[in-house]
Parts: C-alpha cells; sequence; structure tokens
C-alpha cells in the first residue's frame, strides 16, 4: 500500500502508536478492497493508509476511544470548535483530567486534551519543555499546529470508515469478515512479558489462553484467529517466544526503534516486528 505524502499526525498520544513506523508498516501492507484495523488505538495507520477502500473498518475495546472517533466523525465541527478556544496550559490540562460527564463531542474533546497536553500521553501529569519548535516551547507550537492544520483533516479522513466497539474476533465474526478476502491490522497490547511499561493499556490481553476465562481473547488465542482468516493478517509487536512458537513460518519484518514510553532523556532501543500471516489456507 501507499501512504499519504504528508503525514496525519493522531488526534491524541497514545502508548505504542505507531506515527515513526508508518514508513515501516504501510508499504508492506497488501491491498485489498476490505480493510480492517482491528485495534485502531489513535488511528496513525488508519489515518495515513493512502488508498479508496469499498469497506474501511476501525475496532477497539475501549468505548471511550471509539465514542471518540465517532464524535470526530459525526460531530466534528463541534469538536473542532471546543479545541480551538482552548489554549494550552496546566490549568485547562487539569481541567480536561476531571472527566467531568457532558455531551459525546465534550467528552472526545476532553480525551484529547487530557492525551496532548500530557507527558507521554498517559494523560497523568502534565507536559512542559522549554525547548523551542518554531520559536515557541515545543509543546506549545504542537499544540497550536494541531489546531490550525490537523484535527479538521482528521474530521474530513474519517468520514468514510465505520468504527464499531468491542472484541475484535467477536466483531469479525458478526460482521462476516472471517470468511472474505480482506487485509488486516493488528496491533493489539505488546505482549506482556516483552516490554517493559507494564500499567499503560486501559484493556489488557493476557499472553496464554490457559490463564485467561473461557472465551476471553489472548495474545494465544489471536493468533489461532488470525491463521484461520481468509486474506492476509499484519500483526505489530516486540518478539516475544510465543508469537515465535506459531509464527515461524511466516514472514516477519523488523525494525529498530526507540522505546517511547521510557521517560528518561536517552532512550531505549527495541526492536518493532511485523508478521505477515497468510490465512485461511
Amino acid at each position: 500500500m501507499k501512504r499519504l505524502n504528508k503525514v496525519l499526525r493522531a488526534p491524541a498520544k497514545y502508548h505504542g502508536g505507531k506515527t515513526r513506523l508508518l514508513n515501516f508498516i504501510i508499504p508492506k501492507l497488501e491491498y485489498n478492497p476490505i480493510f480492517v484495523d482491528t485495534c485502531v488505538g489513535m488511528g496513525s495507520i488508519s489515518l495515513n493508509v493512502d488508498e479508496v477502500f469499498e469497506k474501511h473498518f476501525c475496532f477497539d475495546l475501549d468505548e471511550q476511544l471509539i465514542n471518540m472517533w465517532l464524535s470526530l466523525q459525526q460531530e466534528g465541527n463541534k469538536v473542532v470548535e471546543i479545541l480551538s478556544s482552548v489554549d494550552y496550559c496546566e490549568e485547562n490540562f487539569l481541567f480536561a483530567k476531571r472527566n467531568v460527564p457532558g455531551p459525546r463531542y465534550a467528552r472526545a474533546a476532553d480525551m484529547i486534551i487530557r492525551s496532548r497536553f500530557s507527558r507521554g500521553g498517559l494523560g497523568e501529569t502534565f507536559a512542559w519543555s522549554d525547548r523551542t519548535r518554531g520559536g515557541l516551547p515545543g509543546d506549545l507550537n504542537s499544540w497550536q499546529t494541531f489546531r490550525s492544520d490537523v484535527i479538521g483533516r482528521i474530521v474530513e479522513r474519517v468520514q468514510p470508515m465505520t468504527f464499531a466497539h468491542g472484541c475484535l474476533r467477536d466483531l469479525m465474526e458478526r460482521l462476516g469478515l472471517v470468511d472474505v478476502s480482506k487485509t488486516v491490522y493488528c496491533d493489539v497490547p505488546y505482549v506482556s512479558e516483552a516490554r517493559t511499561a507494564k500499567d499503560v493499556y486501559q484493556h489488557e490481553m493476557l499472553t496464554y489462553e490457559k490463564d485467561a476465562w473461557p472465551g476471553v481473547l489472548t495474545h494465544e488465542g489471536l493468533l489461532k484467529f488470525l491463521k484461520k482468516n481468509k486474506g492476509v493478517s499484519y500483526l505489530s509487536g516486540y518478539d516475544n517466544f510465543l508469537y515465535q512458537t506459531y509464527l515461524s513460518n511466516y514472514p516477519a519484518y523488523r525494525y529498530e526503534t526507540c522505546n517511547n514510553s521510557s521517560q528518561s532523556k536517552k532512550k531505549a532501543k527495541r526492536i518493532e516486528v511485523l508478521w505477515e500471516i497468510n490465512g485461511g489456507y
């Protein structure tokens, strides 16, 4: 596949986001008229795929996240109006962090503010750096660029997509996507044993089926499911014993990247892997 010439930044920061890996991932994805982004997160891949699909599905287990996307799609002008009036400061971050009940578009705006105004996008502490970009402190410059140039493009980009909340396996089965030819991109939480940051996902995945309740999707269950799907699936993650065992006969592309979950000045290097799974045969 091709990616957009001008990168479209995600609406908010997200642990495990793939903006830095767009040139690594997107050109390796095989084109199919149906594209399924099974764990859309903040949408770095879906926003930057420069293809026209007959159907473009975006799923996530985080209901709040899907509501944000639906609000951007259906009430985008209201979200943009709120964000355009909010200055980058700690007071506004703390207000958004209160997560006050309100209409969906207001909650979507708060979610974006909490993430974009915080360190690492985790929504916990206000982010500020005196390092300048464009003559302004970097965080302030980034926010102003986002408000003036990015958010409107995101609202336009998501119009043809279909967003749904739920387990990717359940949704694909319910929507009849298992036995049709398609391209699937899957960016589930990294296997716990392979990563350094442990408490960063809203919804965690256990590694092995034996450790989970029946019917709960684990990494092991995911691998079995993707291998029986018709079409081609791409799975992002760090190398680990389980994936090595199940996917030893499938292509695996490796890319060295920084561990941005660390808040230290010197980022550790990690190897990001993209597995290509031709299933349903």
